[in-house]
């Protein structure tokens, strides 16, 4: 495959040169021919721009660095020939294809300047316009700015020296395409901001992943905005355009996922995120395009069906029809219900994301392809065997106290146990309403088995004053019901009386393995068949059809993978929206640079010293 994107490109390039470069090729004294030598022409195009040979190498790189590079060659291509015009610029950069044959073979006579004289001062002024375009297109405009306070402020140019905005340019422009060579194929920095990790990550660690380790993946869609991720900061407009997009290939890495690896990935379920935020609400939890769009959907299918007084049997029996008017609502009516504020919340629109720009998780892999899952009582089991993934675990636990919990505790229970008391707290009261349980003696608590421990030795031997442990019970969510199944776990189908707690068991796809296409099969793959593997299917009295065929079996064409959240109850995972596909896997988590405990300021202990430069 990248063979193919490869020769794509190459072909392009040619084809491009083919157009009209070859003249530009001529008339600066080169060869005619040697602009239709595929990637050879690439060096002689360096040389007639005056650039460094090993540019060629970043324009045969499949990404946004490409698309920069390709775009800084041909307005170098401009400038020997003087074309520096606001209109020729733009043209250079957004339609090259366009304006290069035509200054080739137009009627104006073009002449070979070469490299810019900086004592020539007609030619700097003449470029002007020229460089503050591409300054401004490179940094947004803010550079530009900082440019124009440096000559507001006393700032001069140098004779016989590149000017401020050239300077400022190419520093930027290499910057960028440097930076996105690093985030795109190498590292790429992450922050946590939910405590779906938690102990292992922790809200407010910034970590680099590794994209290496699994090999890396090219991108799908390498037109976009650098250094952002699929969304102009500050706004809900797309940060990528979908006019050029590659088929899935990953380079070779050091390895394949594995059991317990910190994965990050792409969102499964996010190729449809609508945009807005929960009523009162604060952090990235609030932000409903990293939700869960179909679960929005059946929520609102369900909360139709008792607006219209079905039993949950007949709603069960007519999902599709609710699902239909859940659709209507949220896409077209632009509403969402906030079941916590009981009332709607006016959505901003929504978007169609392709893979690479589906909203970034990260969990642990706790299943890969051929593994049967199940979950009891809490426990994990994989292929009939509990499997235990770290010390770091996180269970709700019912803790019962001697006393009522009183303000002065918390302060106490944070800087002893590391409990989180702000956003995401670690203490709850019983109704789960996200308060912290004052004046109450039973609560919940959210620990590891270490640290339960921990806990409950410290507290009765008197290192907390009087406070004193009655009883502590490890929270289950033992039974399950037709319509929460159906709404909240995998695979949403009211067969499957699954929770948190108690669930499976359930088999990880694998390339090249075949099912049988039955009721239940088809209920838990059929994601995956239609989805993830791009067929078009239905099911009909009993029958299946792929792709205008029936058939009787389905062959997967590759792995799948099951990520869990080490704070089981309070993460949105697998067990909610299902299974990973390998395509949408971005890398291994690396270490930790930084972390900031999000309760506490800068300067006031809210560095988290003993995190910085741990390795995951």
């Amino acid at each position: 495959m990248i063979i193919t994107i490869f020769t794509l490109w190459i072909s392009i390039l040619f084809l491009y040169c083919a157009m009209g470069t070859w003249k530009l090729f001529e008339k600066a004294g080169r060869k005619p021919w040697e602009g239709f030598v595929p990637v050879y022409n690439l060096f002689i195009w360096l040389k007639v721009i005056k650039r460094p040979w090993w540019w060629a190498l970043i324009l045969l790189i499949p990404g946004f660095s490409q698309i920069l590079m390709f775009a800084s060659m041909n307005v170098s291509m401009g400038r020997i020939y003087g074309k520096y015009g606001a209109v020729d610029t733009l043209m250079q950069i957004f339609v090259p294809f366009i304006y290069f044959p035509m200054i080739a073979f137009g009627k104006e006579e073009l002449v070979y300047q070469g490299e810019m004289d900086w004592n020539n001062k007609s030619r700097i002024e003449a470029r002007s316009t020229s460089d503050k375009i591409v300054l401004a297109l490179a940094s947004f405009g803010i550079i530009s700015l900082l440019v124009y306070v440096q000559k507001f402020t006393g700032g001069k140019d140098k004779k016989g020296q590149k000017t401020m905005v050239k300077e400022w340019g190419d520093s930027i422009v290499f910057a960028l395409i440097a930076a996105s060579l690093i985030r795109g194929y190498v590292l790429e920095a992450f922050t946590i901001p939910t405590p779906s990790m938690e102990k292992e990550l922790l809200v407010g660690d910034f970590l680099f992943v590794n994209k290496l380790s699994y090999g890396t993946r090219v991108p799908f869609t390498p037109l976009s905005y650098p250094l952002v991720h699929n969304t102009i900061p500050f706004t809900y407009a797309n940060s990528y355009s979908e006019a050029i997009k590659l088929p899935y290939y990953r380079l070779p890495g050091f390895g394949k996922v594995e059991r317990n690896d910190i994965v990050v990935f792409n969102y499964p379920t996010g190729d449809t995120a609508v945009f807005g935020r929960s009523y009162g609400s604060q952090g990235a939890g609030g932000e409903l395009q990293g939700h869960n769009y179909y679960q929005f959907v059946r929520q609102e299918a369900y909360l139709q069906s008792t607006r219209d007084r079905v039993s949950p049997e007949v709603f069960l029996n007519n999902t599709q029809k609710y699902e239909a008017m859940g659709r209507k609502k949220i896409l077209e009516d632009n509403l969402l219900y906030d079941f916590s504020a009981g009332r709607n919340i006016q959505l901003q629109g929504h978007a169609h994301r392709p893979i690479d720009k589906k909203e970034n998780y990260i969990k642990r892999c706790v299943a890969v392809a051929d593994d049967t899952l199940e979950i009891r009582n809490g426990d994990l089991y994989i292929n009939g065997k509990r499997s235990i993934v770290g010390e770091n675990v996180n269970f709700k636990h019912k803790v019962e106290f001697n006393r009522s919990l009183g303000n002065l505790d918390f302060p106490k229970l944070k800087e002893k146990f590391g409990f989180n008391l702000g956003l995401y707290k670690d203490l709850t009261s019983l109704n789960d309403n996200g308060n912290l349980p004052i004046g109450q003696k039973v609560c919940y608590v959210n620990m590891s088995a270490g640290l339960k421990e921990k806990f409950v030795s410290a507290l009765n031997m008197g290192e907390m004053g009087d406070l004193r442990i009655v009883s502590v019970e490890r929270k289950i969510d033992s039974v399950g019901d037709k319509i929460s199944s159906y709404i909240s776990f995998y695979p949403n189908h009211k067969s499957c009386l699954w929770t948190a707690d108690n669930y499976g068991p359930i088999w990880m796809p694998k390339a090249g393995a075949t099912i049988m296409l039955n009721e239940e099969n088809w209920a838990m793959y059929k994601r995956c068949i239609l989805t993830y593997e791009k067929n078009t299917g239905y099911e009909k009295n009993g029958k299946y059809f792929i792709n205008g065929e029936e058939v009787s079996n389905y062959t997967f064409k590759q792995d799948y993978y099951y990520m869990v959240g080490d704070n089981r109850h309070s993460s949105a995972d697998s067990r909610m929206w299902g299974f990973v596909p390998e395509d949408h896997v971005v890398g291994k988590g690396l270490v930790i640079w930084m972390s900031k405990d999000q309760e506490l300021g800068w300067a006031n202990g809210g560095i988290r010293w003993n995190r910085i430069f741990k390795t995951l």
